[in-house]
């Protein structure tokens, strides 16, 4: 009976805080005079009631296993979980009325960063304190689903992304039904294969979706950067839906795997891209108005040549690109290097690299990697 008292107490503190943001979000809404005051309260409240109800009707799960028993109290890892599930809630109110007044504009890509910042943190925080639960499990894919949904929607909403943006977080949802059509016709789903790239492509879009909903990027360039990302992942999730409903051809085509992919054609993309930043700034585009474009893009181009820190370098030309480029039409150079460091940042360098450490920071949970040796 003390387990589930002091795991209730952990839920009454979370309502508490909720109800109490939300008082603070009212006024502040109530200040702005930017939407209907009833919509702007009831989309957060709804999503943060949700929230809290999910947590407590699987709070059953805070366990190690199946068949261990329960943790004494919520802990720290969780209450991390459902705070970014309460921090979802408060962006959803946003889809009222888009971007906030002059001052406040940073708010939507601030408690959308700090929500996928605490989806690395809660993993952390499990593993270094020995309490990994069934439940964190489940409220980390589902609050992983209902983050990119919402931040997919407002990215729309803002006019930061075109329509069919939202796609990708319909796409876990449009996979759920598919999967349960099938078990409605009575077939037998295959397991989930495995992939290299399944982690990296979720925390690249949740990455994108951070970044669009600060008011320092516009389109075009963004709307070329999440096209190039938009494809990759849409791809894998067609091709985990086919894997499941067994079509075999989908996981053992060899044009599918990555690994003929990652000897020769990601070097090349590497390549390429180093070569379309040379020639941007031969060409002085990022000359004319930022000598720090000129020089970020000429470091990156030899770091992409190299094979040095690819996925990293991609990140940061990518980035560089969408901030220089924000009030300005994209040109031809730099066009082909945002497609191509896209292509770097999901897939990675491929061979003939240099020094590539970064790949376990995009392949791996940074729980993972920061685990206390067992």
């Amino acid at each position: 009976m003390s387990r589930w008292k002091a795991m209730s107490h952990s839920l009454i503190i979370l309502t508490v805080g909720f109800a109490s943001s939300l008082a603070v979000w009212v006024y502040a809404v109530h200040r702005w005079d930017a939407a209907p005051l009833p919509c702007a309260l009831l989309t957060p409240t709804v999503v943060g009631t949700y929230v809290l109800i999910n947590l407590h009707r699987h709070v059953r799960l805070n366990r190690p296993a199946p068949d261990a028993p329960p943790y004494r109290s919520l802990g720290i890892a969780n209450v991390l979980t459902a705070s970014r599930g309460l921090l979802l809630a408060f962006l959803a109110g946003f889809l009222c009325f888009g971007w906030p007044p002059a001052g406040w504009r940073w708010l939507p890509g601030l408690l959308y960063t700090v929500a996928t910042a605490a989806d690395f943190a809660d993993g952390l925080a499990a593993r270094l304190t020995g309490r990994v639960s069934l439940l964190g499990e489940y409220l980390d894919m589902h609050l992983d689903g209902l983050g990119v949904l919402l931040a997919s929607l407002l990215a729309i909403r803002l006019g930061q992304m075109p329509w069919w943006y939202a796609l990708v977080g319909l796409a876990r949802y449009l996979y759920l039904i598919g999967e349960w059509l099938l078990r409605r016709q009575g077939r037998q789903l295959a397991p989930l294969p495995p992939s290299s790239t399944r982690r990296a492509m979720a925390g690249i879009q949740m990455g994108f979706l951070a970044m669009v909903l600060y008011p320092i990027f516009a389109p075009p360039a963004i709307t070329v950067i999440g096209a190039s990302l938009f494809v990759p992942f849409m791809l894998g999730f067609i091709r985990d839906f086919l894997a499941v409903a067994g079509y075999r051809w989908a996981v053992d085509a060899p044009w599918l795997r990555l690994s003929p992919w990652q000897k020769w054609v990601l070097p090349l993309v590497r390549w390429l891209t180093g070569s379309a930043l040379i020639a941007w700034c031969i060409s002085g585009g990022p000359v004319a108005n930022a000598t720090w474009a000129a020089w970020l893009m000429g470091v990156s181009a030899l770091l992409m040549l190299g094979g040095i820190l690819p996925r990293l370098t991609a990140t940061a030309v990518l980035v560089s690109i969408a901030l220089y480029t924000a009030s300005a039409p994209m040109e031809l150079w730099n066009t082909l290097a945002a497609v191509s460091s896209a292509a770097v940042l999901t897939w990675g360098g491929g061979r003939f690299g240099l020094w590539a450490p970064d790949e376990k920071i995009f392949l791996h949970h940074l729980g993972e990697l920061c685990s206390p040796p067992a």
